[in-house]
């Protein structure tokens, strides 16, 4: 059946590796004890920004933020990143100061179980000031990016829910407003130390599959992995398919992975991986077993193959 017919291919992708990771979710055993106040060891991850890192085709990782520190963009965006204590705030911090790449939700660090009746603690330590009302429940809100170095100047529209509402304000750069209010800031950032920290002034960050029904599907996490100097190992132009790239222990056969998100609804794009090498590569497409012929690695990298996959 299916499962024994994926069996050989596994057997390869056994002898294989990934390339460096460099985007890194925050994600602390204390943050998640201080949530759930227990012993629930289950994943403390925030399940909508992987999804939005899977559609942008950027490859990332849960890790405290000691070991994220070799990496170049950290998130801090699950609801237990609420919590923090001062040793985890200050490793945060120092991955700015040092020349990483910080993009928080508002909220992040921003209680400290030493430090009752505190709040905003993080946001304030990054130099942010804190917003002077509550969240609006369960808004979804059309965004639009400022043209600028986070978003670039491609125009395209992404979707935040539950956000704060917050101004302009001094010392902190502009990246994103609401698309029917510009007064209304929805990114913003500022430099710190040799890095830079993205504040995100909502509660949801929503992926480009469940902004479809709002007409804003820009895959924006894209952008501050490029922003922070990500390197992506694949590309797509359908943010449905999610991709990688792997390379064999003998140095030469490369896998480029697609897979069909996981939604079970058929999808088809064009799919190219920038990290790939030079020189002439035979392409096998392995599933069905097709050759596709010798390609160039200038055509890999760029307009890649066309790939159409079922559920």
């Amino acid at each position: 059946g299916r499962y024994a017919h994926f069996l050989p291919i596994w057997e390869q992708l056994r002898h294989t590796r990934v390339p460096p990771i460099e985007t890194f979710i925050y994600e602390d055993l204390d943050s998640s004890l201080m949530q759930n106040r227990c012993t629930y060891l289950a994943t403390c991850s925030d399940y909508w920004t992987t999804l939005n890192l899977l559609q942008a085709h950027v490859p990332a990782a849960n890790a405290p933020p000691d070991f994220a520190e070799r990496g170049k963009l950290l998130v801090a965006t699950s609801s237990a990143a609420r919590y923090m204590q001062a040793a985890q705030r200050e490793q945060v911090v120092r991955f700015a100061e040092r020349g990483g790449t910080v993009v928080m939700k508002a909220f992040a660090g921003g209680e400290d179980p030493d430090r009752p009746g505190e709040a905003w603690l993080l946001l304030r330590r990054f130099g942010f000031a804190p917003p002077e009302g509550g969240v609006e429940n369960s808004s979804y809100r059309r965004v639009r990016p400022v043209a600028g170095p986070v978003f670039g100047e491609r125009p395209g529209d992404f979707v935040l829910r539950d956000l704060w509402r917050v101004g302009a304000r001094e010392g902190e750069q502009v990246a994103a407003v609401l698309a029917d209010d510009a007064a209304r800031v929805a990114v913003s950032w500022r430099s710190v130390g040799r890095g830079r920290v993205a504040l995100i002034w909502a509660e949801t960050v929503v992926p480009p599959f469940a902004a479809e029904s709002h007409g804003a599907t820009r895959p924006f996490f894209g952008d501050f992995a490029r922003w922070a100097g990500v390197a992506q190992p694949a590309e797509s132009d359908a943010s449905r398919l999610w991709t990688n790239l792997l390379q064999a222990d003998d140095g030469e056969t490369w896998f480029g992975l697609v897979h069909a998100g996981h939604d079970g609804a058929d999808v088809a794009g064009r799919v190219w991986w920038p990290l790939l090498p030079a020189g002439a590569y035979r392409v096998t497409e392995l599933v069905g077993g097709r050759e596709l012929g010798t390609l160039d690695a200038a055509r890999l990298r760029t307009g890649g193959v066309a790939v159409a996959l079922q559920p």
